[in-house]
């Protein structure tokens, strides 16, 4: 009979990776877990970290640049990170939705509206996280409302269009909007 145990039990190789992306958010991102949460902003610091030390996006194959992580090691990358700051756990984990979303397409979605667009499409789609089925959901958006705003999709770019952005002037270290710019058509490329 089969020990069950041993089975779902992480490699040697798995092991080793835990225990270094645990080293990196002890030292580095958990320092700035609290922070991020009270003032409700991206833990910039903590993304920096995991983009140094390769773990923002493990599953990124090797021949575009990536670590090449199986499944089960991006799953860790998420998990230690989440034991430290669950808001800076959310980076490998919606890269990992881009790159499932990219595969369905052949386009790669980016950027603050697209992650909006991603949350909304799984709404969308109860819940899956597939990514052909993702992108079909996007495809489908003409001006949903999401928390960025009115997000529209180009199926022939697979960009986010039609969103609101802010001007911000900084002037001697202080930023101050200035006003407002909306991209209202794809461009033609």
């Amino acid at each position: 009979m089969t020990d069950f145990a041993d089975v779902y039990r992480p490699s040697e190789e798995h092991e080793a990776f835990r225990a270094a992306v645990r080293e990196v958010c002890a030292e580095k991102v958990a320092p700035n877990a609290a922070e991020a949460d009270e003032l409700a902003e991206f833990p910039k610091a903590s993304f920096e970290a995991l983009v140094s030390a390769d773990f923002q996006a493990p599953h990124i194959p090797e021949e575009y640049s990536g670590v090449g992580a199986d499944a089960l090691a991006t799953a860790i990358v998420i998990e230690e990170i989440a034991r430290v700051c669950a808001a800076t756990s959310l980076v490998p984990a919606v890269n990992k939705l881009a790159k499932q979303i990219h595969a369905g397409t052949g386009g790669f979605v980016q950027g603050v509206a697209a992650i909006d667009g991603v949350v909304t499409a799984i709404k969308r789609s109860g819940g899956s996280t597939d990514g052909a089925t993702l992108a079909a959901t996007l495809e489908k958006f003409k001006k949903v409302p999401t928390l960025s705003g009115l997000v529209s999709f180009s199926p022939s770019l697979h960009t986010v269009f039609g969103r609101k952005y802010r001007v911000i002037e900084i002037n001697k270290n202080k930023a101050r909007v200035v006003g407002y710019v909306t991209a209202k058509v794809v461009p033609k490329i």
